[in-house]
């Protein structure tokens, strides 16, 4: 088989599966959009991944706690719906959870745990992880804001079920 027979085949059997989505959402056999909403959600891939390893090791992905590289004092102020970190003379913010990045904007990134926690790092100068990464606990994610007094902080709020909940950080 060359490699354009390869390409046509490929490309007629992607046209069939499209085309039978299509057909079998016109007569009403499946719902395209109840399908649409299924996989816009983040599939959580720590599950399915724990769920394999069980207490083997058949997919090698470390997981494990990194060491934190913060020996200074943390210090945790409450704000509306979450809470504000305040670093002593330290920039990087360290992952409070094994998680995925699901999501990265201007200064905050998402990280979607293994028990559907959505950690919400807001207030990052830069961020240093990438889309579906996966993030192990203390490991750094970015750098932290300064404000006026060169004091780095950073906001953290956390989601489950699109509610935010108060894990005690």
């Amino acid at each position: 088989m060359s490699l354009l027979d390869k390409f046509l085949y490929k490309f007629a059997m992607v046209f069939f599966l499209l085309f039978s989505v299509v057909v079998l959402d016109k007569i009403n056999v499946i719902d395209f959009s109840d399908l649409q909403e299924k996989m816009s959600t983040h599939f959580n891939f720590l599950k399915l991944i724990n769920k394999i390893n069980g207490k083997t090791t058949l997919i090698a992905i470390d997981l494990d706690e990194v060491q934190s590289a913060n020996a200074g004092v943390i210090k945790s102020q409450k704000i509306t719906n979450g809470n504000r970190i305040i670093l002593d003379s330290y920039e990087a913010v360290e992952s409070l959870d094994l998680g995925i990045v699901v999501r990265i904007e201007k200064d905050s990134v998402y990280i979607l745990n293994n028990d559907d926690y959505l950690y919400c790092y807001t207030k990052l100068e830069t961020v240093d992880v990438n889309l579906y990464q996966i993030v192990r606990k203390n490991q750094i994610i970015g750098k932290a804001s300064a404000d006026k007094n060169g004091i780095n902080y950073y906001d953290v709020y956390v989601k489950k079920n699109n509610k935010y909940v108060d894990l005690g950080i």
